[in-house]
């Protein structure tokens, strides 16, 4: 009798239970750090909404954040008080858990078998160590996979309700990490254009939905931004300065440092230009998008002088976003060889997966989408900032769903 029930157990809720079992595990036992960096700014942002009702001021931030994980760190500030971390961090693993039964689903939707998808979401060291993060790789991931099946069900099924969901889903992913909006919407309106067997007029109506709902869902945003600081901006102003931060000639030091001294030398280096930058901009009375011009001009100016040349520094870039191993100082207590290891595995599984099932018309419209996405992700982290955690973060979740294909007989 026993036997017999877990037998009747759907293997996805297996997956979870292990996932969830091992996400507790690290937040108990190795007690991660929270983050740093990107995490600092976000609490700082949250901490101004609370006190000030306004964002803070561009000696404090140097960029716009995008709104949604601010407000959802004030909100874990007023519910958790001096324990907002931990309800932060409980936060990432009800999502993070519910996204290993999701990325089961869509797999089973999108392939015929989601079960190795669910336990690749479950195992994934990246996944389990962004538990502890304040940050948004772990919230983005349902939206991500969302965003997918809704872009398949828009263009296979043409129902303008599948249409307005996916219009949400772009326009508050946007909100939420505006770096995706490109990948997400131009992925889909490529294959509405070119992989639908609908009408011209037809497909022109899809994609000016979708657009009109996302637009409509990122106006609120940037309406306040505009009124607030009396120029147009919509969603942040953080091109220039990704872009002077993704080509400084330090990253391509600190990518070759052996140290943790040298790397933290480094750091302090481009940081002093970064304030002397802001200063710059505090002085001239600047505004926000001739800031982001200011670190765009500063970014041309050491790659003219070819230091270091913009090939160099672009090829730094994808190094940094598909490099198999981690910098083993950013994973703390996880060992950069214990999550290497299967992320690679995980890397070239997914990668010969979705190559598979691109072979096959059964599979070809929803592997044209992922190695779209995958693509012009790749292409603006190389243009601009690239880390091995937006990979991570973005490019992951969708090779995890593809790895089963390797299993499934041809179609």
């Amino acid at each position: 009798m026993m036997r017999t029930r877990l037998a009747a157990i759907d293997p996805l809720w297996w997956a979870a239970g292990t996932g969830l079992l091992l996400r507790i595990a690290y937040l108990l036992w190795l007690t991660p750090a929270y983050g740093g960096g990107d995490a600092d700014d976000y609490l700082t942002v949250a901490r101004s909404l609370l006190d000030t009702g306004a964002l803070p001021p561009r000696d404090i931030i140097p960029t716009l954040a995008p709104p949604l994980y601010p407000l959802a760190i004030a909100a874990a500030m007023l519910l958790g008080g001096t324990h907002h971390i931990l309800v932060l961090q409980l936060l990432n693993l009800a999502v993070g858990t519910g996204s290993i039964v999701l990325a089961g689903r869509l797999a089973r939707e999108l392939l015929g078998t989601g079960t190795l998808a669910a336990w690749l979401f479950a195992l994934h060291p990246g996944f389990i160590l962004y538990t502890g993060h304040i940050d948004t790789e772990v919230l983005y991931q349902p939206l991500l996979l969302a965003t997918l099946r809704y872009s398949w069900l828009t263009i296979s099924r043409g129902d303008r309700r599948h249409a307005i969901v996916l219009g949400l889903l772009l326009g508050t992913g946007a909100l939420l990490r505006p770096a995706g909006l490109p990948a997400c919407a131009l992925a889909f309106a490529v294959m509405a254009s070119f992989g639908d067997t609908a009408t011209l007029i037809k497909r022109v109506q899809r994609i000016a939905l979708v657009a009109v709902i996302a637009a409509a869902t990122i106006a609120p945003w940037s309406l306040y931004l505009t009124l607030h600081y009396h120029e147009p901006l919509l969603l942040t102003d953080a091109g220039g300065y990704d872009f002077w931060d993704g080509h400084h000639p330090d990253n391509l030091r600190s990518t070759l440092a052996t140290t943790g001294e040298d790397r933290d030398s480094i750091t302090d280096h481009k940081l002093a230009e970064r304030d002397a930058l802001l200063a710059t901009a505090t002085a001239q009375h600047l505004g926000h998008a001739a800031q982001s011009r200011l670190f765009a001009e500063a970014a041309w100016q050491h790659l003219g002088n070819g230091e270091p040349s913009l090939w160099s520094s672009t090829a730094n870039n994808f190094v940094r976003l598909w490099r198999p191993w981690p910098d083993a100082l950013a994973w703390g207590a996880l060992p950069a060889f214990a999550a290497g290891l299967p992320m690679t595995l995980l890397v070239i599984a997914g990668l010969a997966g979705l190559l598979r099932g691109w072979r096959q018309s059964a599979y070809r419209l929803a592997a044209d989408l992922c190695l779209w996405q995958i693509g012009l992700f790749t292409l603006v982290c190389v243009a601009f900032v690239s880390e091995m955690r937006y990979r991570i973060g973005h490019i992951d979740p969708l090779l995890g769903l593809w790895a089963g294909c390797l299993l499934k007989p041809n179609r």
